[in-house]
């Protein structure tokens, strides 16, 4: 058996090249064969994806609250 970790797929909303259906495609994969996964769309460019991690807002928010929500020790 395969363990699919849980994933969270940000993808870039303002990309023309349909990125965030893509996201959404393999997250159905991956919960097809039992794993779990979310897809965050951001307004943002891969540039801006990368360096708004971290910087208070609501990507950030949702972000941590997906890592809140795995209970880790």
């Amino acid at each position: 058996n395969t363990v699919v970790e849980p994933m969270l797929l940000v993808c870039s909303a303002t990309r023309s090249d349909g990125s965030c259906d893509m996201a959404e495609a393999f997250k159905d994969k991956i919960i097809s064969v039992g794993g779990s996964a979310e897809v965050l769309p951001e307004n943002l460019n891969h540039g801006k994806i990368n360096s708004e991690v971290g910087v208070n807002s609501d990507y950030t928010s949702s972000i941590q609250a997906f890592l809140t929500s795995l209970a880790l020790p």
